[in-house]
């Protein structure tokens, strides 16, 4: 579900899985309020928060993953605690991710995921024959850019 900086849920955000919850199941469910009280939201009251905030672009692919999972088991009558399913999910990501596992599959087979683009060549390309500087801003790992970049600046 969507919440604002308000910690109010925006009706017509919230699923279970990948399918929407009605807007008067939400609002039951916070005791006729659409409000998200701090303590749920927060570890700074000595626990941890009841509901786990997913705030940029990065949170997609876990986003997706979990939702999936749990229309997986809720299709097929798979009992779950939903905790246990976020810390294994959340586990996932990060031995795939951070522990560098994904970046081993793709440093054996660059050329396989490099996706070569004609329309941002093309835009890549005007800007160089323009004379106009260009720099690259990555959030990845240092080794993997090493092996990547010359991949990038060599295609122009």
């Amino acid at each position: 579900m969507k919440i604002d900086a308000f910690h109010y849920v925006q009706l017509g955000t919230a699923y279970r899985g990948l399918k929407p919850v009605p807007d008067e199941e939400v609002t039951e469910l916070y005791g006729g309020m659409q409000h998200i009280l701090l303590y749920q939201m927060s570890e700074f009251y000595g626990k941890d928060p009841s509901l786990k905030q997913f705030m940029d672009i990065f949170s997609l692919p876990e986003m997706t993953l979990l939702s999936s999972v749990i229309d997986y088991f809720i299709t097929y009558g798979i009992e779950f605690g939903q905790v246990h399913l976020y810390k294994d999910i959340s586990d996932a990501i990060r031995d795939v991710y951070v522990k560098g596992v994904m970046y081993k599959w793709i440093e054996k087979d660059l050329e396989q995921y490099i996706l070569h683009g004609d329309e941002i060549y093309a835009v890549l390309n005007h800007l160089v024959n323009h004379k106009k500087k260009l720099f690259l801003i990555l959030i990845s790992i240092d080794r993997i850019m090493d092996k990547f970049s010359p991949l990038i600046i060599l295609g122009l």
